[in-house]
C-alpha cells in the first residue's frame, strides 16, 4: 500500500513538472525583445508566411527551444547512466571522456577540416564522443581485476586530461577556431537553425527511449557488480552498453 502511494505521487509529481514544462516552452516563444502574442506564435507554426513574425518564430525562437529541450533531455539520462556505471552519485558525461571526446572531435573538425556547418560539427561530435568512451572502455580493464567503477574513472580522468591539453594547444595556435569553439562549449543556443535541430531528433529520441526500455538494467548496475551479477547480470556488458546511450 505504501509504495503504491508512493508511486502514485511520484507519477503526479512527474505530471506536473512536464505540464509545467510545456507551459514555459510555450511562453519562451513568445517573448523577446519583441513580444508576440500566442495565438500569432501559433499561427507562424501551422500557417507561416512572411511576415516578421513568422520569421521570428520559425528562424529563431522555436529552433532555440527544440534545442534547448533536447539537450537538457540527452544530458539527463547520460549523467543518470554515468551515475549507475561509476556508482557515483555526482557523476556526468565528462567524467568518462564523453564530453572531452566531443569538444576535442569539434576542435579537429574546424580546425583541420575547415567544417563550419553546424550540422556536420554535431556528427563530428558524436564520432569523438563515441572514441573517446570506447578508449576510456579499452583503458579501464587493462589491469588485473577487470573495469571497475574506480578504473573506468581513472581511465575517464585520463583521456578527458590528454583531449583537453592537446584541445587547448590547437586552440591556442588558432584564434578563429577558438572563437567558434568557445561559443559551442558554453552551450550557446545562438544562430541555432531548424536544419541543425531536426536531423539529430531521430537519433537522441531512439537513444532516449532504448534508455528508458533498458533502465532496471542500469538499476541493477548502480547497486554494484556483487549485486549485479547476483541478479544474473554481465556487469561489464551493460558498462559498454552505457556508452552509446550517454
Amino acid at each position: 500500500m505504501f509504495r503504491e502511494r508512493v508511486a502514485v505521487r511520484v507519477s503526479a509529481l512527474f505530471l506536473g513538472l512536464l505540464f509545467a514544462l510545456v507551459l514555459l516552452s510555450i511562453w519562451s516563444v513568445t517573448v523577446g525583445s519583441s513580444d508576440i502574442l500566442l495565438p500569432r506564435a501559433w499561427q507562424a507554426v501551422v500557417a507561416p508566411g512572411d511576415e516578421r513574425a513568422d520569421i521570428v518564430i520559425l528562424s529563431v525562437r522555436l529552433p532555440r527551444v527544440i534545442a534547448a529541450l533536447a539537450a537538457r533531455a540527452a544530458l539527463a539520462v547520460a549523467g543518470a547512466i554515468m551515475q549507475a556505471v561509476t556508482g557515483n552519485p555526482l557523476a556526468e558525461p565528462g567524467l568518462l571522456g564523453i564530453n572531452p571526446g566531443a569538444g576535442f572531435a569539434v576542435i579537429l573538425a574546424i580546425s583541420l577540416a575547415g567544417v563550419t556547418v553546424g550540422g556536420a560539427l554535431v556528427w563530428a561530435a558524436f564520432a569523438g564522443a563515441a572514441l573517446a568512451a570506447l578508449a576510456v572502455y579499452l583503458l579501464g580493464p587493462a589491469e588485473r581485476g577487470g573495469a571497475t567503477p574506480l578504473k573506468l574513472v581513472l581511465a575517464g580522468v585520463v583521456v578527458s586530461t590528454l583531449l583537453g591539453a592537446v584541445g587547448t594547444a590547437v586552440l591556442l595556435r588558432d584564434a578563429q577556431t577558438l572563437d567558434v569553439v568557445r561559443m559551442w562549449s558554453a552551450g550557446s543556443l545562438k544562430n541555432r537553425e531548424m536544419a541543425q535541430v531536426l536531423p539529430v531528433l531521430p537519433w537522441l529520441g531512439a537513444s532516449l527511449i532504448a534508455a528508458m526500455v533498458v533502465r532496471e538494467q542500469f538499476t541493477a548496475l548502480s547497486l554494484g557488480a556483487e549485486t549485479a551479477r547476483g541478479l544474473g547480470q554481465n556487469p561489464l556488458l551493460w558498462r559498454l552498453v552505457s556508452g552509446p546511450l550517454s
